[in-house]
Formats: structure tokens, sequence, C-alpha cells
């Protein structure tokens, strides 16, 4: 994963799995890159995934424990992630991120988890009348609050834990379909 350039996220489960049961399902519509742990789509439909994904960059996917046990987090979701599946996208176009976004999905609906987006949501672009440089405390203020009444808005649920947002399967398949839709760099 290291040196990948686009969006990336966590699927986060509540029991282990093992790495050959998650490179068995990525076998069904990806072939192995010349890294390891690297695959390129090949066959989208497989997973009910857009035909113009296959256009994405490569797509780092890696199985391993959390990092560490975050107890805010486990109150948040419920349970203490066992494994955490990571997706890192090899590039940052528009495309990357949305076959991050479906690839989480698949992954999530699979194995029952929740998607750490890996910091805070923030819809791309930046509302017009709020300039990305030099802004002041009121404005960040009102761009972080236009920002949660939108996200609110969507089914599904989302968690904040420690600046970063924790999503239900059916919040990410309304975000995908958002007009705003971005996974985090």
């Amino acid at each position: 994963m290291e040196g990948m350039g686009g969006p990336g996220a966590m699927v986060l489960l509540k029991e282990p799995i093992d790495a050959e049961e998650v490179r068995g399902l990525m076998m069904q519509a990806f072939l192995p890159a010349s890294w390891e742990d690297d695959w390129h789509l090949c066959d989208p439909s497989a997973f009910g995934m857009p035909e113009d994904l296959v256009d994405a960059g490569p797509t780092a996917v890696v199985v391993r424990p959390p990092h560490r046990a975050n107890p805010r987090l486990a109150k948040a979701i419920g349970f203490t992630p066992a494994t955490a599946i990571i997706v890192s996208m090899g590039a940052n176009q528009r495309v990357d991120h949305r076959l991050a976004g479906h690839l989480c999905l698949v992954l999530a609906l699979e194995y029952d988890g929740l998607i750490d987006f890996s910091g805070s949501l923030v819809p791309f672009p930046w509302p017009d009348d709020i300039p990305i440089v030099k802004r002041t405390r009121e404005q960040d203020a009102e761009l972080a609050s236009r920002i949660a009444h939108g996200m609110r808005k969507l089914p599904g649920r989302l968690y904040l834990v420690d600046r970063c947002h924790v999503g239900d399967v059916e919040f990410l398949d309304a975000w995908l379909r958002h007009p705003r839709f971005r996974m985090i760099k």
C-alpha cells in the first residue's frame, strides 16, 4: 500500500477472516496485478458495479487486524473490530473514488462490516460561497454545519469517532449516489 496515490478506506469486521477468503472473492471480478496485494478490475458485472469502473487504476486490498483497539470506536459502533480489510486506490481520479466506494460496499455486504472512511467526509467541491483558502473560524463552523446537515439527510448510520466517519452499507450505498460523492484521500 505504500506509495498509493488515491482514496482509501477500511471495512471493519466483527470476526477474524482469512485473507485467502477475501482473495477468492476478489478473483470473481478482479485480476491480480504485479504487486502482491494489487488488483485490476476486469468484470464489474460480477459484483453489480458500473462497467466504466474498469478504467480505474490499481486497487490494493489488504486484510489484517486493526492497528489498535479504540474504545471510543467500539462504544460508537457496538463492537471491537477483529479484522480490517483495507482498500486503497493507486490513482486519484473520480473513477478511482467510485471504485473504492463500490468495492468497500461489496466487502461490507459480503462480510457484514462497517466502512471506516479514514477521515471526515467532506463533500467536494467546496461550496462556492466559502473559499477554501484563508477561511475564518466562523466560515469553518458554517461549512461544518452544512456538511453535518447534508450527511444527516442520507439513510443509514454514520458515526463520527476521533474525526473519522464510519458508516454502514445503507449509508455508503446512498453516499455513492450523492452528487458530491468522494472517498477520502
